[in-house]
């Protein structure tokens, strides 16, 4: 190229902008939905204390992967949280 020679212009693109924002566009062109939250640990508790034949500190251990103590704790903050827990012979339900 010579040095007086003037750069040439960018074309210009006429085609309209997507009505969705471009971030949330994936390769499909489809909207992005966002993910379910996640179960928390204690809901999990929760729902293992509302079956019928209850749970047990060590069912909560092994099943939520946590310690013995991790799980004696779940439970008390699922009574902090005003719901009644029943313990029979190391058996918890709800009541």
């Amino acid at each position: 190229m010579s040095a007086n020679k003037p750069a040439s212009k960018p074309s210009v693109d006429n085609t309209p902008a997507p009505t969705v924002h471009p971030l949330l566009l994936v390769a499909s062109q489809q909207p992005v939905v966002a993910a379910p939250k996640p179960v928390t640990k204690k809901q999990q508790v929760i729902d293992m204390l509302s079956a019928p034949e209850g749970t047990t500190v060590a069912r909560i251990s092994e099943t939520l992967l946590i310690s013995k103590v991790a799980a004696r704790s779940l439970i008390g903050d699922v009574r902090h949280a005003k719901v009644r827990v029943t313990q029979s012979g190391g058996v918890y339900k709800l009541a």
